[in-house]
């Protein structure tokens, strides 16, 4: 069985089979986005929200305590000067994330062309981001490489609205925020380069175990008796994450659940 954020995936697995591994083939960054790397994509966000959900913080700003459960951060570039995808990876994004990289945190960040043509970021991160933190890193970035000049001849300062953030509460704002930005399978029309990328904890398996056949049995019982199966094929069956099922699941697998997520959020940086 495997848990994700909003769903169960009850598979039904024969002893012996195992899935035969694609033959080792050459990496090479088109800058497009493939319903492979869509895929990836997709489970490095399934495992994000399973990994951080919402908390209570407190607003480093304001003092005061907020739900949370991510930054979405979007960084853009105020130059005609088009700058290609490898370069932009290379001398402006890996620069501000180090910033972001942390024990027991996490990012997924892709790129995208704006209609102008210009390159810029769209970035999910686990913790809060304050905006103008934000702002100064990447306009001091913006700044070293020079892109930064037009806008200082015509406004007389080197500190443009070039990023914006947002922190999101709940669950269906990340997955429109995912449909939108994250999920855009279109050509960004600058060059090669990786298109996105997240943290190297987010490249694990999702959480997974086995079930007796007399689990599965009162598993899916419960989910066909409270309507909840999604979908249901020869070999899985999907169910949603509704309450009287996943209750049944608490004692199968939550102790291994817990286990599995403080593994992972430790092996992040």
């Amino acid at each position: 069985m495997q848990v994700r954020h909003d769903c169960l995936i009850l598979f039904n697995r024969y002893e012996g089979f195992r899935r035969p591994e694609p033959p080792p083939r050459e990496r090479a960054y088109s800058g497009e986005l493939s319903d492979h790397a869509r895929a990836r994509l997709r489970k490095a966000f399934d495992l994000f929200l399973q990994l951080f959900p919402p908390r209570v913080i407190e607003n480093k700003a304001t003092k005061r305590k907020q739900l949370f459960r991510a930054a979405l951060v979007t960084l853009t570039i105020p130059s005609s000067k088009i700058v290609s995808l490898r370069q932009g990876n290379r001398d402006l994004l890996q620069p501000f994330l180090r910033h972001l990289r942390a024990p027991g945190r996490a990012y997924i960040w892709k790129a995208e062309a704006q209609k102008r043509g210009q390159l810029h970021y769209h970035i999910v991160y686990s913790h809060f981001a304050h905006y103008d933190e934000v702002r100064v890193r990447w306009n001091r970035i913006l700044k070293r490489k020079g892109l930064l000049d037009e806008f200082a001849r015509k406004h007389h300062h080197f500190n443009p609205p070039s990023t914006r953030v947002e922190s999101v509460r709940n669950v269906r704002r990340m997955g429109a925020y995912f449909e939108k930005y994250l999920a855009k399978q279109e050509v960004t029309n600058l060059g090669e380069g990786k298109v996105w990328d997240c943290s190297k904890g987010l490249k694990v398996n999702r959480f997974s175990f086995d079930l007796s056949s007399s689990q599965l049995h009162m598993i899916t019982s419960a989910a066909a008796q409270a309507k909840c199966v999604l979908r249901e094929t020869e070999n899985a069956i999907v169910v949603a994450g509704n309450r009287k099922p996943l209750s049944l699941l608490n004692r199968f697998y939550r102790t291994r659940y817990e286990a599995w997520r403080k593994d992972t959020l430790e092996g992040l940086s």
